[in-house]
């Protein structure tokens, strides 16, 4: 991102001057055509069309490059969105997606900024053709606009954050309900929670409202300067040409050279206001401590020296491919917490997690489903046949089940089916997709014993795992390693 930072940089500085010497080569050749032709017939101007040129095929070039930088940055955003997203992060996957909304949105920012600085050379040529008074006019407008632009700048950051704080507000509140739906029905609070959903998104909307009148308003003040000064310009330019104490040439010099740069100052004050937008962005992907590490082949997991919620005591934690750990202790001493931190999908308290590159299966008694048929949630899109879902289903639950079950249609989160139902599901669910490590969250007591022997007796066969599990209950019988956090906390 920093090298696309850069060559901004170079695109609008040679943008910038371009701009310049396009005008001047406009404003003398549309001055002798003027000269060579008063009382004649009209003879083309080779100056003016060549700058002319010399300004689309710039402007093209600019658009092109910009567009190609864009698309580039995209990419990268989005891949760096997929590290954030497996990763420990105390940004939620709302505030990570708007800020690299914020980074695409501000490519060509500091090509705007570039050209505008070039072009403030304009006024040593503005000084040589035009005058004292008109560099005087053109710096004191200037001079005056610029509390305004901060103003604008500041109000239209303010409203960013606090539009990127309702988006996110709205978001979370919208998977809560999604996550409670069955609850929320059967106690008659859909409607209540809908209308707290319209409410937060009518909050929004007129954040949005008054960001824009910010905008707005700014573009107003830089459009208004910006007219003030050509034309202040033009008309000292005009009295100094009735009074035959400037060349037309000069004049023309003068005029097309105030109008390069106000072009370019507005067209920076028009990306001003996103600039703290993009800083935030930046530092949001940017930040190197919300990446994580992911394990070398020799390893699975590494927690070093990690708390957590409920795990007050500094935990280190090496997993390796093929060992079996349960992690044992009452309700409340941090078990999932510690799952969770593992996985990447919170970040610890204090300490560093390596997250596994290998595909990782979880189970737990909230494990969600879709709405359609059992067959639906075990396939999840792939060309799946119905015997090796039978036959996996028989393994994990020692019982033997057939095309009707699979045909079972599911909705609201799969209540339809018993917990001990819902467990061997999820499980066949994680196999069937090739899960090298299988994480079972507190799910053993919601097995009968004989499914527990049975499941224990196939994942016994399955040394290409690696196997988690946490709670008091356990279908790992014979573990590799055992963690006591009862013992930690």
């Amino acid at each position: 991102m920093h090298a696309n930072r850069k060559r901004e940089w170079i695109l609008g500085l040679v943008q910038g001057v371009i701009g310049l010497v396009a005008a001047c080569l406009m404003a003398v050749g549309l001055a002798e055509f003027f000269q060579q032709n008063i009382g004649q017939h009209p003879q083309p101007a080779e100056w003016f069309f060549g700058g002319l040129a010399l300004r689309w095929i710039s402007h093209v070039v600019n658009i092109v490059l910009l567009a190609r930088w864009q698309s580039a940055t995209e990419a990268e955003v989005s891949h760096r969105l997929d590290e954030l997203a497996l990763g420990p992060s105390p940004h939620s996957l709302t505030d990570l997606e708007r800020g690299g909304e914020h980074v695409v949105e501000g490519v060509g920012i500091s090509a705007a900024q570039s050209a505008a600085y070039a072009s403030m050379a304009g006024i040593v040529l503005l000084a040589v053709t035009g005058g004292w008074l008109s560099t005087l006019i053109y710096l004191g407008l200037q001079a005056l606009s610029v509390p305004m632009y901060i103003r604008a700048g500041r109000r239209s950051a303010a409203f960013s954050i606090e539009y990127d704080e309702r988006r996110r507000a709205l978001r979370e509140q919208q998977l809560r309900v999604l996550e409670s739906l069955p609850e929320l029905r059967g106690v008659g609070a859909v409607d209540y929670v809908a209308d707290g959903i319209g409410a937060v998104t009518d909050a929004e909307h007129r954040v949005v409202r008054r960001a824009v009148q910010a905008t707005i308003g700014s573009s107003l003040v830089t459009d208004f300067v910006g007219g003030v000064t050509i034309g202040l310009v033009a008309m000292v330019v005009g009295f100094a040409l009735m009074q035959s104490r400037l060349g037309l040439d000069r004049g023309m010099v003068a005029l097309f050279v105030t109008i390069e740069m106000v072009t370019r100052f507005r067209a920076y004050a028009s990306e001003f206001h996103r600039r703290d937008d993009l800083a935030r962005g930046q530092a949001l992907l940017n930040d190197h401590a919300l990446v994580a590490r992911v394990v070398a082949a020799s390893a699975v997991w590494e927690l070093d020296a990690v708390t957590a919620p409920g795990v007050s005591t500094p935990t280190n934690w090496r997993v390796l491919p093929g060992e079996r750990w349960v992690l044992r202790g009452p309700s409340g001493v941090g078990k999932s917490s510690l799952i969770d931190v593992a996985l990447g999908l919170r970040a610890p308290d204090t300490g560093t997690v390596m997250v596994p590159s290998q595909r990782v299966g979880v189970v737990r008694a909230s494990s969600h489903f879709l709405t359609g048929t059992v067959r639906d949630n075990l396939a999840l899109g792939e060309n799946f046949g119905d015997e090796e879902m039978i036959t996996l289903l028989n393994h994990v639950s020692g019982l033997p089940v057939g095309r009707a079950f699979l045909d079972q249609k599911l909705h609201d989160l799969g209540s339809q089916l018993s917990d001990g139902e819902r467990v061997r599901v999820a499980l066949a669910r994680a196999l069937l997709h090739h899960a090298e490590v299988l994480v079972l969250d507190d799910v053993a007591a919601l097995l009968d014993e004989s499914s527990r022997r049975a499941l224990s007796t196939y994942l016994r066969q399955r040394s290409d795992l690696t196997i988690v599990e946490a709670g008091h209950l356990f279908i790992v019988q014979q573990p590799t390693h055992e963690l006591s956090l009862a013992a930690v906390s």
